[in-house]
């Protein structure tokens, strides 16, 4: 149960990250700064996520935290591009 609600609330870091930059709390460059810290973060929570103490089950809990990082990474990234473009006028 400790696992699942942990992974739950993991799987919206995505959109915390997007909804945090939206709202100019952070920007893109201080989570692509910060992101060394983020790893090891990372790797502590999904220590404490696994029942066990061998690293496969720490790796296997540890790859989707970092890939849902680095995919909220590129979504705020894009959100700032498209808000730094200019708006095209119409004809």
């Amino acid at each position: 149960l400790w696992m699942s609600l942990s992974m739950g609330l993991i799987f919206q870091l995505p959109l915390v990250m997007y909804f945090l930059s939206a709202l100019g709390v952070v920007d893109g460059k201080a989570f692509a700064k910060y992101q060394r810290h983020f790893i090891i973060g990372a790797t502590v929570a999904a220590a404490i996520i696994t029942p066990t103490g061998d690293a496969v089950t720490l790796s296997l809990f540890m790859v989707p935290i970092l890939s849902l990082f680095y995919l909220g990474l590129l979504a705020v990234l894009v959100r700032e591009r498209r808000a730094r473009r200019p708006e095209v006028p119409s004809r």
